[in-house]
């Protein structure tokens, strides 16, 4: 509580508002020799409360004959918020009252105030004023940009990427932004709205990415609660989507045979190529329609990364063997090619974010395919 005394007329001459005055006798005997209190505070006394208290009262063996009065305006950011005032005699005029910064909002509040005193017709006044800044409270460590990679299941919590890392999580802290002089306790509630069950936030504000990825749009937010604060973030879950062709195919010779190159890049939610991440392939049962012997079934690709450039890697696809039957050979770089009949194909996917089989994120699923003279992907 701060205040602040001024000597009010005593039985000796007195300067007043610029003015002498010599109080006579009765005067003296009424008023008597006395103090001006002039108390005045702005603070917060809570997490989310700011007290105004404004008062005047008078010191001195004849307190009980001065009249007392007080007024005070509170504004915040320049505008105003409340008025008041109050006036008695013989006792403390004050006045008081609380806002939530929650809803009156943050910023700088300020406090002016008027204080009286007046006794036989002699008087005094005061003026005060305060100040205090309210900010706002934040969630801190947010991801990038408020947003979280998904991999699907069974991938680590951080992905390796060219550069850095894509994280699937991020450990938020609630930062209240109370000053020094500060009453601010309370313990945080943490929640999420999560239509499409894209995240969840623990108790203690771990957030991680469940799913989805599937548009490129904010669909879900975290939420953190304290003493009628309500902090409402956004939160984008971005993942691998699917597999592009960036550039033709090409079929290279290799010996007996041939080397099919099919060229893939990885886009996300938004279209956007997703740099380096582990990456692996699963085949089905192959079938064999119209091959008599001598073709092997291929080892599925796997990788801790690609980063080739413009992040493009490429699916080889080929059959060397002057003993197959029927034998391969290499007849075209680019199609059309001179054999059309499928001798071995099967089911395959691919997926990112893992090296462990069918785990990850799923981004194509298609059919891989065996020619006399290339090999296909689709």
């Amino acid at each position: 509580m701060s205040g602040r005394l001024i000597r009010l007329p005593g039985p000796a001459l007195v300067t007043l508002v610029g003015a002498a005055f010599l109080l006579p006798l009765s005067s003296w005997a009424q008023c008597g020799s006395a103090d001006l209190l002039a108390v005045h505070r702005l603070w917060r006394i809570g997490f989310n409360e700011v007290e105004v208290l404004a008062g005047t009262q008078v010191l001195g063996d004849y307190w009980q004959n001065w009249d007392t009065s007080v007024q005070s305006t509170e504004r915040i950011n320049g505008e105003f918020l409340h008025s008041g005032s109050d006036s008695t005699q013989g006792n403390r005029s004050a006045v008081q009252w609380n806002d939530a910064p929650s809803s009156a909002g943050t910023g700088t509040y300020t406090t002016s105030n008027v204080h009286l005193a007046s006794c036989a017709g002699f008087s005094s006044t005061n003026v005060s004023s305060d100040s205090l800044v309210v900010l706002s409270p934040e969630i801190d460590n947010l991801p990038y940009n408020s947003a979280l990679w998904y991999f699907g299941p069974g991938t680590p919590g951080a992905v390796p990427v060219a550069g850095g890392y894509a994280y699937q999580y991020a450990d938020l802290a609630f930062n209240k932004n109370c000053g020094v002089d500060d009453t601010c306790t309370g313990t945080v509630s943490w929640s999420e709205i999560d239509p499409l069950g894209q995240i969840s936030v623990s108790s203690n504000g771990y957030l991680k990415s469940m799913g989805g990825g599937s548009s490129c749009t904010y669909e879900s937010a975290v939420q953190a609660g304290l003493n009628g604060w309500t902090l409402t973030y956004p939160i984008f879950v971005n993942s691998p989507n699917s597999l592009i062709h960036p550039k033709a195919e090409e079929t290279l010779p290799l010996g007996a045979g041939y080397q099919t190159r099919k060229y893939w890049a990885v886009v996300d939610a938004c279209l956007m190529s997703v740099p380096s991440v582990a990456l692996h392939e699963v085949f089905g049962t192959f079938g064999n329609p119209g091959v008599v012997s001598g073709w092997p079934d291929p080892a599925a690709t796997g990788a801790s990364g690609y980063n080739y450039t413009n992040y493009i890697f490429f699916d080889t696809i080929g059959a060397n063997g002057a003993s197959y039957d029927p034998s391969t050979t290499y007849t075209s770089s680019t199609p059309p090619y001179a054999y059309n009949t499928r001798l071995k194909y099967a089911a395959q996917k691919w997926y990112i974010g893992s090296q462990t089989a069918a785990s990850g994120r799923q981004v194509f699923n298609g059919t891989i395919e065996y020619f006399r003279d290339h090999g296909n992907s689709r």
